[in-house]
């Protein structure tokens, strides 16, 4: 079934709702003089109760501004940068320039700030690149039902929104695991990322499925929790062997953590991949590179970025010739790279 475009917030229900003249909504909101206090204060708590834009207004007289929103993270690590890329290469081959907003807090994004500021440089269409983390995308939903220009996850839990697109997660878990498994491997521990991120869920399930379909024990005292860096892998492998010297694979659930098991692997005198299987996940560029090199699973995150784009622009184009568009959710499926480890 098509969704309609939601219906816009007019200066005009502002006015209604606040019981004053259009035109002392349009002094208010170019911060004229002539409005007593309590009116302003009166004026500007409807706005926000309604959720009105005024750059909308400018922007459907003006047309689409070929512009694209873009949310992203983490600069300096390899996913979340090579995901912009994409975005970026994508956007600047349709001749859409792109607003980039970077968020620090994951967990406590201000939404109403970014959304009022990509609002304000007047985009056609939002791509949100924060990681899904505990209820971190609850107020981002909640805040589009006010919003009517499209915006895209490409990171978050099906059915969170009509518009993904996301990397198999799940399906790298498994594959991680199965190859474990097929080199003979019957005792596969866990070095999972942050329990709180929807991503490490979904790998952690991939490897539980992946073990019980073969009829293997998949304990959770063989999962230690990481932070996604190389030190907690190598702390959670020394945890592991102390308690369970019967593990003879480890699939951790990213390189940086893999980097730290194969380092801690050493010091405990274990030898990769004689004693001690590990696969790791995301195959950054490093992981060739590693002693041994590190089997791995790939994301094509260039492709996710690039993907989320593509799609943006197309319901942009539905909405301006339809006034709608279709839900879309689009999941890319990630490959076992098989190297030393």
């Amino acid at each position: 079934m098509a969704t309609s475009r939601k219906e816009r917030v007019s200066i005009t229900q502002v006015a209604k709702e606040a019981n004053v003249s259009i035109q002392t909504v349009s002094r208010v909101i170019n911060e004229q003089p002539s409005v007593s206090h309590k009116t302003r204060e009166r004026i500007l708590k409807v706005i926000e109760e309604l959720g009105y834009y005024p750059s909308r207004a400018a922007k459907a007289m003006r047309g689409s501004s070929k512009t694209l929103g873009i949310v992203g993270y983490g600069l300096e690590l390899y996913g979340p940068s090579r995901t912009l890329i994409g975005a970026q290469r994508e956007a600047s081959a349709n001749n859409y320039g792109v607003v980039l907003e970077l968020v620090q807090d994951l967990e406590g994004v201000d939404v109403r700030a970014i959304l009022e500021m990509m609002l304000s440089n007047h985009v056609d269409g939002i791509i949100w690149c924060i990681p899904h983390i505990g209820d971190n995308l609850d107020e981002v939903v909640k805040q589009l039902e006010r919003v009517t220009i499209p915006v895209i996850f490409t990171d978050s839990a099906p059915g969170m929104h009509d518009l993904m697109v996301a990397t198999n997660n799940y399906v790298g878990g498994q594959l991680a695991t199965r190859h474990l498994i097929d080199f003979g491997h019957r005792a596969v521990g866990l070095v999972t990322g942050p329990m709180s991120y929807f991503s490490a869920r979904e790998r952690h399930r991939g490897w539980q499925d992946a073990l019980r379909e073969r009829g293997l024990p998949c304990s959770e005292e063989w999962v230690v929790e990481g932070d996604w860096g190389a030190q907690s892998g190598a702390t959670a492998l020394k945890r592991l062997i102390e308690h369970h010297p019967e593990l003879t694979a480890i699939f951790a659930s990213n390189d940086h953590m893999a980097l730290g098991v194969l380092y801690a692997a050493e010091h405990l005198g274990l030898i990769v991949p004689d004693d001690l299987a590990v696969v790791g996940y995301d195959d950054i560029p490093e992981a060739a590179f590693f002693h041994p090199a590190l089997s791995s699973i790939q994301q094509d995150v260039v492709n996710l970025g690039a993907s989320a784009v593509s799609r943006i622009i197309r319901v942009i184009d539905s909405l301006a010739i339809r006034g709608r568009y279709l839900p879309e959710t689009v999941v890319i499926e990630p490959r076992l790279v098989v190297r030393a480890s």
